[in-house]
């Protein structure tokens, strides 16, 4: 018997819920992807080691598109094509507070905490890529602190909002990474999480060959039932939950036009809607993916429940 077949056999213990009910979903590549029949999380095995991650993203290439994985056509560019909705979830989040604080973990080079900081947010980050993080600091005069969340003790209750954006999926221990964001919040403070949604039409429909497959970037898969399990099991409730995104749309037309690189979705669509100019079209290609379900992203705002309670900390992420 094949060492994937014994696997398909072995009940695999979830990294959400602990649960000891895993089976084997699909193989992508060296990975195994297995999914929890508790909680409904998929995820995959083996993880990387926290070093193998460290390496993945403190390589320049990860951002600049010269590398295989990462962002094809560079991070600025993805970043500029992502500015409507940015603007959407601080439109969501409301006017901030005299004095409130926004801290995004993941926050790459910066732009959406510099959207934030137009809006009157006090504004801070947290950064695994040293490469990003002086980015940031460079281009945005942005505070933003280097490593993991977890390896940093800031300061308990002192944040207004948390912001987790195409991050969640690529962590090692996500519910960790949850809880300790929920020990930082002010009571009634906010997370926001976006990520895609494994539950999607257009995920169920292409499974294994979902673009969003792909370990090691990739490492937990969410749908809306798991995303909220860990959310009320980290002491959050609910506010508001929206499909976004539309891979479904960039992938037909990858697929008619075929390989040529000059055609291909993620270099020439991103790069067309990065400028402002062509910020219309970015907007008609969400709406064209709603109309026909293929949205497979999805964001939810979330609030600390009352009942919650944080330890201690020493350590402020303000300036």
């Amino acid at each position: 018997m094949g060492d994937t077949a014994r696997r398909a056999l072995t009940d695999m213990s979830c990294v959400i819920c602990a649960a000891a009910d895993a089976r084997l979903w699909c193989r992508a590549g060296a990975y195994d992807l297995y999914r929890c029949e508790h909680c409904g999380v998929v995820f995959t095995d083996p993880l990387p080691t926290q070093g193998d991650v460290l390496r993945l993203y403190g390589a320049a290439s990860y951002f600049d598109g010269g590398a295989a994985g990462g962002y094809v056509t560079g991070y600025d560019v993805t970043a500029q094509s992502q500015s409507l909705l940015y603007e959407t979830i601080l439109d969501e989040l409301g006017p901030p507070r005299l004095g409130a604080i926004l801290l995004e973990v993941g926050c790459a080079e910066g732009h959406f905490l510099a959207a934030a900081r137009g809006r009157n947010w006090e504004v801070c980050g947290v950064e695994v890529s040293p490469i990003a993080a002086a980015s940031a600091r460079l281009r945005f005069g942005i505070h933003v602190i280097e490593g993991t969340l977890e390896e940093h003790n800031l300061e308990p209750t002192a944040y207004d909002v948390v912001v987790l954006l195409d991050v969640i999926e690529h962590l090692r221990d996500p519910m960790r990474v949850v809880r300790t964001a929920a020990s930082l919040l002010k009571p009634d403070g906010r997370i926001v999480i976006k990520t895609p949604d494994i539950g999607s039409a257009q995920a169920r429909r292409l499974g294994a060959r979902w673009p969003h497959i792909k370990p090691p970037e990739h490492l937990v898969y969410f749908d809306v039932p798991s995303i909220t399990f860990v959310l009320q099991a980290c002491g959050f409730e609910i506010d508001k939950r929206e499909a976004i995104g539309g891979t479904g749309v960039l992938v037909a037309l990858r697929r008619l036009l075929g390989p040529n690189s000059v055609l291909d979705y993620s270099r020439s669509g991103y790069a067309l809607v990065a400028a402002k100019r062509w910020r219309w079209l970015a907007w008609l290609v969400a709406k064209i993916s709603a109309a026909v379900g293929r949205q497979d992203g999805m964001i939810v705002f979330a609030r600390r429940a009352p009942r919650y309670r944080t330890g201690a900390g020493v350590t402020t992420c303000s300036r």
